[in-house]
């Protein structure tokens, strides 16, 4: 009597040949359906085929026929094929056949998927590095450094033409501290100076001619100064530049020389506005320092037809960096009125 237990049985055993199960495997599910022998291939790859088509004609099987005994039958003959010993054991490791079939099918998975990364590490870069990202990362690389408390003058040419084609130009300077603290002086046609300004906390206003003024936040100092024929769509760098970084289409263009600044070639971003809204102007340029980032100069240009009065470009020239005393940015300090400025 034999006292030897199926697992001991198994364990007995020697491997079997790959290609023996695959042969198996074609047998216990399709000479079922052909009531015939099938002819195994010769080419490993087209019997591996066959294998796969056999078992897919399977899940078909049990899918739509629903057959419980067919299906009970199928699943043990499919077990005797893989437990079955293969004619001739296999000795000193796999045959040169499976070796053949296994390793270029490891590999092609192992090449699709290296290949997979490739694209979409080239993909990302490319989304990264293309020219509209890097005009963006241009912008918010300059607004970042605008918001550095640091002073900045930039001079600002104001460029009009009246409904005959003359054209007429005034002048002013922005003075700036970071993000907060702005003094802007605005010389209108009759050679009046006026002075809009904010120390971080409150906005003002003063005049030759006029009362001097005070708000809380900038949106009412805007609408005097527009009033006053201001034509900046914002009184201050910063929001300047966060206006280009999310209502224009941007785009790198080719680097330059400007006048005054020998040596260094200024990186250039142009800006299409997306949508018409208030004063924003239809284009936007920016020169931008190639390491720091400090904005050199910012041009606002608007499209006006000949015949029409308004608006054709603001620029806005980086003069000078010197540092400016702590009251330059309050009211007082360009009043020719007492300090006391009535509230609204």
């Amino acid at each position: 009597m034999n006292d030897q237990t199926p697992e001991g049985d198994a364990a007995s055993r020697e491997p079997m040949d790959p290609e023996s199960v695959v042969d198996n495997w074609v047998h216990a599910f399709c000479e079922e359906e052909n009531d015939a022998p099938v002819e195994i291939p010769e080419d490993p790859v087209l019997r591996l085929r066959a294998a796969d088509h056999c078992w897919i004609d399977a899940l078909l099987e049990r899918a739509l026929r629903r057959d419980v005994g067919d299906t009970s039958r199928r699943v043990q003959r499919a077990l005797s094929a893989i437990d079955t010993e293969a004619p001739e054991p296999l000795v000193g490791g796999p045959s040169p056949h499976s070796r053949e079939k296994l390793v270029p099918r490891k590999w092609l998975s192992l090449s699709w998927m290296a290949a997979a990364a490739i694209i979409v590490g080239a993909l990302m870069w490319a989304w990264k590095n293309g020219p509209h990202q890097v005009a963006y990362a241009d912008v918010r690389e300059s607004l970042q450094e605008a918001e550095q408390p640091k002073d900045r003058q930039y001079k600002i040419s104001t460029h009009l033409q009246s409904d005959t084609g003359k054209a007429f130009e005034v002048s002013g300077v922005l003075y700036v501290r970071g993000g907060e603290k702005f003094a802007l002086k605005h010389i209108d046609f009759s050679k009046n100076q006026r002075w809009f300004g904010s120390n971080g906390q409150e906005g003002w206003y003063t005049s030759d001619t006029e009362e001097n003024r005070k708000c809380n936040g900038v949106a009412r100092l805007l609408d005097w100064a527009r009033d006053e024929g201001v034509g900046l769509p914002d009184l201050q760098l910063t929001a300047l530049l966060s206006r280009f970084a999310h209502e224009y289409k941007l785009a790198r263009l080719p680097s330059e020389l400007l006048d005054g600044d020998p040596g260094i070639y200024w990186k250039r971003v142009r800006g299409v506005r997306i949508a018409k809204t208030g004063m924003t102007p239809d284009a936007l340029e920016l020169w931008v320092h190639p390491e720091t980032g400090v904005a050199r100069r910012f041009e606002l240009v608007w499209d006006h037809p000949l015949g029409k009065d308004g608006l054709t470009s603001i620029t806005l020239d980086l003069v000078d960096e010197k540092p400016m005393p702590d009251d330059w940015y309050e009211a007082f300090t360009h009043s020719p009125q007492p300090p006391e400025l009535p509230s609204l």
